[in-house]
């Protein structure tokens, strides 16, 4: 019986076997399913169930960098009575990316569909949103509206700190929630204006009586025209 010779070169083509096939396939669908998927089918537990989530915003990057310092302090002092009290999870954030209903992810590898694609936490996650803002900040007219619904239609809580009042001049619908906007602050003594409060510092906690004072705000219901 004659015996068909091979080439030198030739070499046999691996066979793959099933089930690594299988392996691949399956591995491919799951690349595919998941660059279709919502932030809603990435189910991980939550480590803070059952507790109430509050969203703190430090953001600060378009108004005054200077005067408001004492932002880090707050928001620190914020999520400790939470944390001792028991009463609250706090989240800081010094951005405004997570005050929307839209769904949130990372960028580069972390956005969606990309290989380390991870969603993040929305509006619907938090029971309360505090903001300790400067500025117009970055928030587009969707955010906005999805701001305004938190409050009015979930009926959750919101709280503005200090320069929050100097915040969203142009944003009316803010002004009308917080009750009206800082107008100045009148250094000479109590202002005679009903739109006016005062906050009383002082530089040593141990002597109260000792290099304290108090700073007067002046809110006007609508801002300046500059």
């Amino acid at each position: 019986m004659a015996v068909r010779q091979r080439d030198a070169g030739y070499r046999r083509r691996p066979r793959l076997r099933p089930w690594i096939a299988g392996v691949l396939i399956a591995a491919l669908s799951a690349c595919l399913a998941a660059g279709n998927a919502t932030a809603a089918d990435f189910k991980w537990p939550d480590p803070y169930a059952g507790k109430k989530k509050v969203l703190i915003v430090g953001d600060l990057h378009t108004g005054n960098q200077i005067a408001h310092d004492a932002v880090s302090h707050a928001m620190a002092t914020l999520e400790r009575l939470g944390r001792d009290t028991g009463t609250y999870i706090a989240f800081l954030r010094t951005d405004t990316q997570l005050v929307t209903k839209a769904e949130v992810w990372g960028s580069g590898d972390y956005a969606k569909g990309g290989p380390k694609q991870a969603p993040g936490r929305n509006l619907d996650y938090f029971d309360a949103v505090v903001f300790y803002t400067n500025g117009e900040t970055e928030m587009t007219p969707q955010q906005k509206h999805d701001l305004l619904g938190f409050i009015h239609d979930d009926g959750k809580g919101f709280v503005a700190v200090h320069s929050a009042t100097a915040s969203f001049y142009s944003w009316p619908e803010y002004g009308d929630m917080i009750g009206g906007y800082f107008d100045n602050h009148p250094w000479s003594g109590p202002p005679q204006v009903s739109g006016a409060f005062g906050a009383r510092h002082c530089e040593s906690q141990e002597h109260e009586d000792q290099g304290c004072g108090t700073s007067w705000n002046d809110c006007a219901a609508v801002p300046l025209q500059s």
